[in-house]
């Protein structure tokens, strides 16, 4: 589940919002109540409701501020050699 969660946030990063981390993050502060109320809900079987958006923000947490915003670079200055090339 790690790595396409990974996979998940380089792509975002490639094309979403400068402060996409943030955004993640507080996203799933505001739902964590409401998931884990639905998991109890469910009952046995309920604890994976919204697990891999869970890990994606954990993950989203544990990466340096900077380190979307140099992907995103990373990925315009590709795009704009490839536009070059064309």
């Amino acid at each position: 589940m790690g790595d396409r969660c990974q996979q998940l946030l380089r792509r975002l990063a490639a094309g979403a919002h400068r402060d996409l981390r943030t955004r993640i993050t507080s996203v799933w502060q505001a739902v964590r109540p409401f998931v884990e109320r639905e998991r109890e809900l469910r009952g046995e079987g309920g604890g994976t409701y919204l697990s891999i958006f869970e890990e994606l923000a954990r993950l989203a947490a544990e990466l340096p501020p900077e380190h979307v915003r140099d992907q995103m670079a990373e990925t315009r200055r590709r795009l704009t050699r490839l536009r070059m090339m064309r």
